[in-house]
């Protein structure tokens, strides 16, 4: 069975400018579930995106605020990686993915691809998936009746690192997407 992809990242914005904090991929299937040896996640350098006028909003600083202080030592600690090198990375993750899955393509996908472009290393995202690629799970879950907040009962040590992680995050919504497709099941997936 083909490999897919969830991608999950975290801003500190929600516009296609936002700066962006982590990123993570995983590969799966529908079978067999999330690769957890697949994974790939890093935290992107800040002042780079800063300096090219990459946006903040205080809405989302705020929202950051209010979340425990681990989930923001997290999201904000130190161990960053040059956004080039980061993206490049995500993009050989991706590479041969069937399917490249996000909660909101329209949120996940285009703020990478905008970051991608700032930082002159659009092609290297654009060999690893066409734009014809990308799904949306958030509608597929909308379409099988599950919340959205869905979650499984029980996630593994190996990828819960807590709230707004997104290694987390794609597990949750990996196993969100094959919930959604037991209860939809389309052709071909």
């Amino acid at each position: 069975m083909t490999s897919e992809v969830m991608i999950d990242i975290e801003t500190i914005d929600v516009t296609p400018k936002a700066v962006v904090l982590s990123v993570a991929s995983m590969m799966f299937n529908q079978k067999e579930g999330a690769s957890l040896t697949s994974t790939y996640y890093k935290k992107l350098e800040l002042q780079p995106q800063f300096d090219i006028g990459r946006t903040i909003s205080e809405r989302t600083i705020m929202w950051w605020m209010e979340q425990d202080a681990e989930v923001r030592n997290e999201a904000f600690g130190i161990q960053r990686f040059p956004v080039d090198k980061v993206l490049k990375g995500l993009a050989k993750n991706c590479a041969g993915a069937r399917n490249i899955w996000a909660n909101g393509p329209m949120f996940d996908i285009i703020i990478l691809e905008d970051l991608a472009r700032d930082f002159g290393v659009f092609s290297d995202l654009e060999e690893a998936w066409k734009f014809y690629q990308t799904r949306d799970l958030r509608t597929l879950k909308d379409e099988a009746g599950l919340d959205r907040t869905w979650a499984p009962e029980s996630i593994p040590d190996k990828v819960n690192f807590g709230k707004h992680h997104p290694v987390t995050d794609c597990y949750i919504q990996i196993e969100a997407l094959r919930a959604a497709r037991e209860i939809l099941p389309l052709a071909g997936m």
